[in-house]
C-alpha cells in the first residue's frame, strides 16, 4: 500500500486574556471530527503579549493517517462553496514548498463553520511528502476542498 501524500498536520491557536480557553478549544471541533477529539492532545504554553497581557498558545501535531484523512473530509463538509472557491483562488498563496497553510476564523468555528481569515485565526499547517504543487492540489481536490 503506497504511503499517503499527506505527512502530518499542525494545528495551533492563541487564546487571549479576554477569551475562555475551553470555548476556543471547542472551536477547533469544527475541524477535528468528533470520534478523534479525545485522541488529540494540545500542548499549552504561556506567553506574554506586547502589553504583558497573558496569552496561551495551544499546539498539536497529528500524523495518524486515518485522523488526517478524516480531518480533511470534515473540513470539506464544513466549508461552504464560497469558501471552497476562495481556497481554490488563493491556493497558490497558501502553498509554500511541501506545506499548505490554512487560517480559519475562531469566532465562526464556534458556530461550526469554517471561514478563511487572517486575523486571530486557528492555524493549520498541512505537510505533504512532495513539493509538487499540482500533486498537492490533486490531493486537496480528492477531499472536495477545491473543485
Amino acid at each position: 500500500m503506497p504511503r499517503s501524500l499527506i505527512k502530518d498536520f499542525d494545528i495551533r491557536f492563541f487564546v487571549h486574556a479576554t477569551e475562555d480557553p475551553e470555548k476556543v478549544l471547542d472551536a477547533t471541533h469544527s475541524i477535528i471530527p468528533y470520534q478523534y477529539r479525545s485522541k488529540i492532545r494540545f500542548r499549552k504554553r504561556k506567553l506574554k503579549g506586547a502589553y504583558k497581557n497573558p496569552i496561551l498558545l495551544y499546539e498539536t501535531k497529528i500524523n495518524e493517517q486515518e485522523i488526517l484523512d478524516s480531518i480533511l473530509e470534515n473540513m470539506s463538509s464544513n466549508l461552504s462553496s464560497i469558501e471552497k472557491g476562495r481556497l481554490q483562488e488563493e491556493f497558490q498563496k497558501m502553498v509554500d514548498g511541501s506545506k499548505m497553510y490554512l487560517r480559519f476564523d475562531k469566532q465562526e468555528s464556534f458556530k461550526g463553520r469554517l471561514i478563511l481569515c487572517s486575523g486571530d485565526p486557528i492555524h493549520i499547517r498541512i505537510r505533504f511528502r512532495t513539493k509538487d504543487c499540482s500533486e498537492i492540489q490533486k490531493k486537496i481536490r480528492s477531499f472536495g476542498l477545491i473543485s
